[in-house]
């Protein structure tokens, strides 16, 4: 088998900097208008909202959709349905 390492484009301390700027501006920007909620389009998003809001101060809540669009078929519908969402989890 041939190795095929993987290029790092963003290093990981560049991510999480970022992450941390973010998680601040949203307190910062939102913090007249609690509780927030953020939510995620599963599945790609649950490990950036998990760090994004571990850096939210505020008071706020986390909740996911799932959207699909290809249902039973084989072929995309080229729209897309989504799953209601549940209560969501309160996290600050």
């Amino acid at each position: 088998m041939a190795d095929n390492p993987l290029e790092v484009l963003i290093p990981s301390d560049a991510i999480e900097r970022k992450v941390t700027e973010l998680g601040e501006r949203i307190s910062k920007d939102y913090a007249a208008r609690t509780p927030l909620l953020l939510v995620g389009v599963l599945k790609g998003s649950f490990i950036f909202l998990a760090d994004l809001s571990r850096r939210i101060s505020i008071p706020h809540a986390v909740d996911f959709i799932a959207l699909w669009s290809y249902g039973n078929a084989t072929k995309s519908t080229y729209g897309a349905t989504a799953t209601p969402p549940s209560p969501p989890a309160k996290c600050a």
